[in-house]
């Protein structure tokens, strides 16, 4: 699910955005399916839970707004 969305907001034509991917899972999961770059990659060592999580990306945004999306069903 992951790549179907990145690939999506990489596909449209508004460009002016960054992503910031966290990776809560402590296995480095995302570090491959970045492999052109195109996004940012926060990894923890251990699941800090949601919220800390989005702050982490918040944090390192340089964005006025943000979006959050989660792919825990």
């Amino acid at each position: 699910m992951l790549a179907d969305c990145i690939r999506s907001l990489e596909n449209q034509s508004f460009r002016d955005f960054e992503i910031i991917v966290v990776d809560n899972s402590g296995k480095n999961l995302v570090r491959e399916q970045n492999k052109m770059g195109s996004f940012r990659v926060i990894e923890n060592r251990t699941n800090v839970g949601f919220g800390a999580a989005i702050n982490q990306a918040a944090d390192a945004s340089a964005s006025r707004y943000i979006a959050t999306l989660n792919d825990e069903i």
